[in-house]
Order: C-alpha cells, then structure tokens, then sequence
C-alpha cells in the first residue's frame, strides 16, 4: 500500500512566511526581496492549484497548450483561467483586481528600473497577495486536493474501504498531512435548536472547512446521497457560520451518471467528490 500523500492545504500566512519575514527584518534591503517573494507566492499558488484543477474538468492536452501559453501570461491565467477552474467571478473593475495592478506595477518598477523600496510598497504588494490567497485558496485549494485525494485511492493497489467509519478514518488521516489544519473529527453543531455532528471541522485560523463522508451501499441511490449530502452539509455550515463544506462520498463503483470531477454546490459554497473504492 502506498502511502497516503500530503492535504496541501495552506494559509495565506504559511504561503507569505518569507516575505513577511524579510520585511518584519526592518532591513530596508530586504524590502525588494519582499516584494518579489510575494509575487511569486502568488504565482506558484495558482500554477500549483489552478492547472491541478483544470486537468479534472479538461482535455489534459488543452491544460498543457494553456500552461505554455500563458507561462508569460499571469494576467490571464489570474483573470481567465482562474474562473474556468474555480467557478469564482474575477471581476477587472473590482477593489481586488486593482490591488493586483498596483502590486504587480510596484514589483515591475523594482525589477526594472530599480526604484527604491519603501516599506508601504511591501504593506501594498503583501496585502494584495494576502487578499488574492484568501479569496481563491477557499475553493480552487481544497478542490485539487479532492483531486489527489481521488487519485491516490483510484490508483493505488490498497486493501478496499468497506464502510463508511474506515472512509472517515482516510480522509481523517489525508487532512492530518497537512500542518496548516487543525482537524475536530465528530464536530458538534446546533441547528435551530437541534444537535447535529460534522464529520469533521478544518481549522485555518481565519477560515474552516466542514467535511462530510458519505459511502452509499446501492449503486442506484449513489445521487441521492450526495445530494442529500450537500443539503445536509449546507444546514450545518450555515449554522456553524462556516463559508466552505465538501462531500466525499466512496463508492464500490462509480454508477453511470455520477460525476467524475468535482461538482460544486450552493453557488460554489459546498463541493462534491466521488471516489471509487476498488
């Protein structure tokens, strides 16, 4: 059995700790180093995740023939490719468009013309980069790692998951992988006056993840229980005050009809994921 690969799920702050390391220095020659550390987290954030994305909803020769033409192009990776693969609106009149604009003309002037860096062009550059992570991390993250999470159990030659407790315990032990979560399995939630439990709760500081596991028994009901699912997660996330939920359903076999991608749910709130088990 292989092992179980990495949930590379990061905060903002995790992705941003060197830059804010060289700017929290109060070396002004290392403010530049700043500013371009910054960018390029930014950057590898959305090759990272972005093109993970696009290989689950796309010819995988298309994303190849996008990943080299726009390998100059961040522009447009940022403002079109992004919403092919996240679904979230990137909208070139808005207040975080134009922070990218500033940051990314900040950054262009150090390079090229070697202006002086001042510690409010790190604040601008930094906090751009800061908003951009947060905004896209929600969705576009979490659904590549869905993704890895499906292929290594479609691939790997393991023992099969036979009940829903043991596909808890996987998924439970994938998000552990990552350093940036804090994991609450069996979270508590009161709705209206009811007590419900979450699967699981992701902790990120500034944002959660609700997580539920579902493994449908008939092939003919598989539909209906994500669905269910879905309506099920919506209610406790609402209750909870958390902005983002996914459903992991395991099945025997993938019925015909059920998606192979990740469907996303709720206006983008909730995502769904199918995984064959054998």
């Amino acid at each position: 059995m292989t092992a179980i690969p990495s949930a590379e799920l990061h905060t903002p702050d995790e992705l941003l700790a060197n830059a804010s390391a060289m700017y929290a220095s109060g070396d002004p020659k290392l403010f530049r180093g700043a500013i371009l550390e910054s960018i390029t987290a930014l950057e590898a954030f959305v090759q990272r995740t972005v093109f993970r994305s696009l290989e689950g909803r796309l010819d995988p020769l298309l994303v190849k023939w996008l990943e080299e033409k726009t390998r100059m192009d961040f522009d447009s990776r940022l403002s079109v490719l992004t919403q092919v693969a996240t679904g979230l609106p990137i909208n070139k009149s808005s207040e975080l468009w134009d922070g990218y604009k500033k940051a990314k003309e900040i950054r262009n002037k150090v390079v090229h013309s070697g202006r002086k860096v001042t510690a409010m062009d790190v604040e601008l550059v930094m906090a751009s980069v800061r908003d951009w992570l947060s905004y896209l991390g929600t969705t576009v993250e979490l659904e590549a790692v869905l993704l890895t999470l499906k292929r290594w159990v479609e691939q790997s030659p393991k023992p099969p998951i036979e009940n829903e407790a043991q596909a808890i315990q996987l998924v439970a032990q994938y998000f552990h992988q990552s350093a940036a979560a804090r994991i609450t399995i069996e979270a508590e939630i009161n709705t209206g006056g009811r007590r419900h439990r979450a699967d699981m709760i992701l902790d990120f500081g500034p944002r959660k993840v609700l997580v539920e596991t579902k493994f449908p028994r008939l092939a003919n009901n598989v539909r209906n229980v994500i669905r269910d699912a879905v309506e099920q997660a919506d209610a406790k996330r609402q209750a909870a005050n958390i902005g983002q939920a996914c459903v992991i359903a395991f099945l025997r076999k993938r019925p015909e009809g059920v998606s192979d991608v990740v469907e996303r749910h709720k206006g983008g709130g909730i995502l769904s994921i199918a995984i064959e088990t054998h």
